[in-house]
């Protein structure tokens, strides 16, 4: 079954099936995604679901990291371009 995660660290969402135990963004441990936050016919969590969620979940939580949270996206892309390059040494970085 796939479904929504979410880390009360960075507040990193993401799409995985049940096996998804740490957050990809900074390694923290990632949680469910509660119903209150998502549709079951939602592919993607609207922008104001995200908000809301990061909003009472994750600003909230004794382990947020304000910093993590304000790189999330930047880690994220860093990531991506890291395993584009290995794959595709000789190309041009576009993200």
């Amino acid at each position: 079954m796939v479904t929504f995660y979410y880390c009360k660290r960075c507040g990193r969402i993401c799409i995985s099936d049940e096996s998804c135990k740490k957050c990809d963004c900074c390694g923290a441990a990632a949680y469910p995604v509660p119903q209150k936050y998502w549709d079951e016919d939602d592919v993607i969590m609207r922008d104001e679901q995200q908000k809301l969620l990061r909003e009472e979940l994750v600003k909230t939580s004794p382990v947020f990291d304000e910093d993590l949270f304000n790189r999330r996206d930047d880690i994220i892309t860093s990531q991506v371009n890291r395993v584009f390059h290995v794959y595709y040494p000789s190309t041009i970085s576009c993200f």
